[in-house]
């Protein structure tokens, strides 16, 4: 990802991380003391993300947390399990190896759903609630339903059959 080569050839040196906290903390004091030692690294973003940034290059807190706790960077996109981005606890992440596939598996219902179930929606010319799922870019149709509950439970089984990362 971008900017990763600043994480592999600095972090070890330069931060401690907190698995327990998820914190990514400087090691010694630097900008000629200005921060101090044992200070927590980087400013929480507008959109969510905690950057740590090493002169004017940026990189991202939850990177450098994987970094630190495996000794490696995976090549693909880090999915924060409960959807908080400033929540780097190693238990909280997992790399993604699909990228946006397994990203999205994870997204929260979306501000324009009215049924409140992700995948479920209601057909007023049929009076039936029809249930998808959307697996590697393409629409799976997986019926009509009478009862929501129904609806719910079939996209349900569905996540569990289709996707790696399943909503909880």
């Amino acid at each position: 990802m971008r900017n990763d080569h600043i994480i592999t050839e600095n972090a070890a040196q330069l931060f401690t991380y907190d698995p327990e906290t998820g914190v990514v903390r400087w090691k010694n004091d630097m900008r000629k003391g200005g921060i101090k030692a044992g200070t927590e690294a980087g400013y929480l973003r507008a959109d969510g993300y905690v950057e740590i940034r090493l002169g004017k290059r940026p990189f991202m807190a939850h990177r450098a947390a994987w970094f630190l706790h495996y000794g490696e960077l995976p090549d693909c996109q880090l999915d924060h399990i409960n959807r908080v981005r400033n929540d780097n606890r190693i238990s909280n992440l997992r790399a993604a190896s699909e990228n946006t596939f397994h990203n999205n598996q994870n997204r929260a219902i979306g501000k324009n759903n009215t049924s409140g179930a992700i995948g479920v929606l209601w057909y007023a010319p049929k009076k039936r609630w029809i249930a998808r799922i959307k697996v590697k870019g393409h629409n799976k149709y997986l019926g009509m339903f009478k009862d929501f509950d129904e609806a719910v439970a079939a996209r349900k089984k569905a996540e569990l059959q289709y996707f790696t990362f399943a909503n909880s």
